[in-house]
């Protein structure tokens, strides 16, 4: 994980039905967040949180959100969703199908897919959090194939513009066993 120009060894596990992990150490200090599809934790030295907190339900959400391992367009009308074709639309030269998914609690997601390989090459993300709405987009790059499946080997996020991380992505392993509670509270 690239951000602030600091770079943070990052592993980030996953696990249906909806379970995430995320870990980083940096400077001896190791942030956790974990989510086990219905609660999230967080655990962040960086900013003097040494004991795991419970994630607000705004956190909760956009890790529901992100532990979606199969994507918001798989099985979207069994998830509540609304979908929508927008038609095509140019990307930077590229020609893509626009995709929008509507979701329950007001939260919007637009899907950039390129009309030639089907490779979600951006998503443009709006989501209310506390209250106001805010928007993000997300570019996905260098893709690799891992056991018959591409996976973007880079990750930008952008807010208004402006580069707020990269993801780089070295190793990607699948069908590995994972303990569910690796995505429990955090013990320190």
């Amino acid at each position: 994980m690239i951000q602030g120009g600091i770079e943070i060894p990052f592993i980030q596990m996953a696990k249906r039905p909806e379970k995430i992990r995320m870990e980083g150490t940096f400077q001896g200090l190791t942030f956790i967040q974990t989510f086990n599809g219905t609660e999230g934790w967080g655990l962040n030295p960086f900013a003097g949180v040494t004991d795991p907190q419970p994630m607000s339900a705004d956190e909760v959400k956009g890790m529901h959100y992100q532990a979606d391992m199969d994507g918001m367009l798989w099985n979207w009308k069994e998830k509540g969703y609304t979908v929508t074709f927008e038609g095509k639309d140019d990307m930077e030269g590229t020609s893509c199908f626009k995709i929008k998914v509507d979701t329950k609690e007001g939260d919007s997601f637009t899907y950039y897919i390129d009309a030639d390989s089907y490779l979600l090459l951006r998503s443009n993300t709006k989501m209310k959090v506390m209250e106001n709405e805010t928007e993000s987009d997300v570019y996905f790059s260098n893709y690799m194939m891992v056991e018959g499946i591409a996976v973007p080997a880079k990750i930008e996020t952008k807010m208004k513009d402006q580069l707020m991380g990269t993801l780089v992505i070295e190793n990607v392993e699948l069908n590995t066993e994972l303990d569910d509670t690796l995505f429990e509270k955090p013990v320190k």
